[in-house]
């Protein structure tokens, strides 16, 4: 006769293996999913977005309006022009923006990880002669967007705006905070992230001591001949180790020419359009007949297609019949931080800055091959 207490002990043996077992394929479809999440096979993308439009042109009819993935990605740089040149593209009938202002399909894992059929979902239905495209100037600074966008189309053509460094830090900045009332003074509230900051000022040197040591700060504010490439080359070991994070991101995002560098890594520089967001703001016509080219369409919006706006000193679309008023864009965030600058901060603040200031310039110069220059306003 078996002792009872044997099989209860054999039982208890069995079903620990088994739930070993359990929990090792459950780990192990954990880690698979995780790899999933992080690591998207090369091509993956591609592979994808060319079976979906196999079976979707198979009814394509040429007179018939379809949605169609973009034939171009404005990336960013963020705070500078890039929903002005949207609003001053939209005066050409050849182009069509996306349903959404920013699709985030590049950089939102959630959004890439729903594939082709959903980045479809945000085209418009359009004729074969327009030219789509879409506009997220996150993707500009993100080091995993260039990769992806070769991957899901390596023949993407890709507009990216620089503007003054110092005024785009500033501008994000501001649009990331909201501000109260205390004892007749005005003090920032940050609404995405925690800062002690009161002032704008402070706020951004916060952001400039999160990449530089504080030596090297003091150097900046008190010894005008500091070397720039130094500078330069503190802000790329800090984008290297972190990555475009939060709060120094204000002023990362403004090392145009080590983003730049990215893209470059995966698309022909034929395939790149850099523009200048002051050649935007000073001369428009200009800028989009260069648009215009690189998208290969007619040169539809020229000279006089605008019509200054003297209060903000942008320009506008003329109405599309002589009884409709401008149509103006919206704002001028670069301008307005400028303007911040130059009244609110105190000169050692403005050097650091300017050293800052530099070293982009000097790296764009060095991206570019010929003498690259920001034109900054006085007032």
């Amino acid at each position: 006769m078996r002792n009872p207490l044997a099989r209860s002990s054999i039982a208890k043996i069995i079903f620990f293996i088994i739930g070993l077992y359990i929990i090792k394929i459950l780990n192990e479809e954990h880690i698979e999913r995780k790899k999933s999440r992080e690591n998207i096979r090369p091509g993956h993308s591609r592979e994808l977005g060319q079976d979906f439009l196999a079976k979707q042109s198979q009814d394509y009819k040429l007179y018939e309006k379809h949605r169609r993935f973009p034939d171009f990605l404005i990336v960013g740089a963020s705070k500078c022009g890039t929903n002005v040149l949207k609003h001053y593209l939209h005066g050409n009938p050849y182009f069509v923006h996306t349903n959404i202002e920013d699709p985030h399909y590049f950089d939102n894992m959630e959004h890439f990880k729903s594939g082709p059929e959903y980045y479809m979902s945000l085209m418009p239905k359009v004729y074969p002669y327009h030219r789509v495209f879409e506009s997220t100037p996150s993707y500009f600074s993100s080091k995993l967007v260039p990769g992806r966008v070769y991957d899901f189309d390596s023949s993407m053509k890709i507009v990216i705006l620089v503007c003054d460094p110092i005024s785009r830090a500033l501008a994000h900045y501001f649009s990331a905070e909201s501000t109260k009332m205390e004892n007749g003074e005005e003090h920032l509230l940050p609404r995405n992230f925690v800062f002690t900051a009161t002032t704008a000022e402070e706020g951004l040197m916060d952001a400039i001591k999160e990449i530089f040591p504080s030596v090297v700060v003091e150097m900046m504010q008190n010894d005008p001949d500091f070397n720039t490439e130094d500078v330069r080359d503190l802000l790329h070991q800090y984008l290297h180790q972190n990555g475009d994070r939060k709060p120094a991101n204000f002023l990362t995002r403004g090392a145009y020419g080590y983003h730049i560098r990215h893209w470059f890594k995966y698309f022909p520089r034929d395939q790149i359009l850099i523009l200048n967001e002051n050649d935007l703001r000073k001369e428009p016509w200009k800028v989009l007949n260069k648009v215009q080219e690189f998208a290969d369409v007619d040169q539809l919006i020229n000279i006089s297609s605008f019509v200054k706006n003297e209060t903000s000193g942008w320009y506008c679309l003329h109405g599309k019949s002589s009884d409709h008023v401008p149509n103006c864009a919206i704002s001028d965030p670069v301008n307005d931080s400028q303007k911040r600058i130059n009244a609110e901060f105190t000169p050692q603040t403005k050097q650091v800055l300017s050293k800052i200031f530099k070293s982009v310039e000097d790296d764009l110069t060095e991206v570019f091959g010929h003498k690259f220059k920001f034109v900054r306003e006085t007032a």
